[in-house]
């Protein structure tokens, strides 16, 4: 039987892989302590994506170049920035500046252009595994059903 550290240990791996395979970063501001995020998710009673969690604790705030969005790259949120957001969207302290954004919804990155890229929320206020959905010029979209999904949407095959 397989206990708890041991589960950890290989959903680790396993996530490691994932980002390892899909994701080329361009450029990013550095790691984050998971210790910090932790926090975060007591303090605003949130569970973010454990593949999201690893990503930004290894690149916090990167650019990805891809062709499958429309400015050609994603660029992460750095984490400090996203707090503004969830003080307006959860906790009800608006402001002029995000008072347009959905309930709920919980900006990570954007498009490099108009859109803003969510984790969407609203529909399970206690998932750790929301839908991602993007919002430009008032239109919201669905992306992905999960974190992992919207990841391998961002893989590049390259020629060897």
């Amino acid at each position: 039987m397989i206990n708890r550290s041991e589960l950890e240990n290989y959903l680790n791996v396993a996530d490691q892989e994932t980002i390892d395979r899909c994701l080329l970063v361009d450029h990013d501001g550095g790691k984050l302590s998971i210790h910090i995020i932790e926090l975060f998710e007591r303090f605003y009673k949130i569970k973010l994506p454990r593949l999201y969690k690893l990503f930004i604790s290894q690149h916090n705030g990167a650019y990805l170049r891809n062709s499958e969005f429309p400015q050609g790259g994603i660029r992460f949120s750095e984490f400090g920035d996203i707090i503004p957001f969830l003080d307006s969207i959860i906790l009800g302290n608006t402001t002029k500046e995000y008072d347009t954004y959905p309930e709920w919804h919980i900006p990570f990155g954007d498009d490099g252009g108009e859109g803003e890229i969510f984790f969407d929320y609203s529909d399970d206020h206690n998932s750790d595994n929301p839908q991602i959905v993007m919002i430009a010029e008032g239109t919201e979209t669905f992306i992905a059903n999960s974190f992992e999904e919207f990841i391998d949407m961002l893989y590049e095959y390259k020629d060897e």
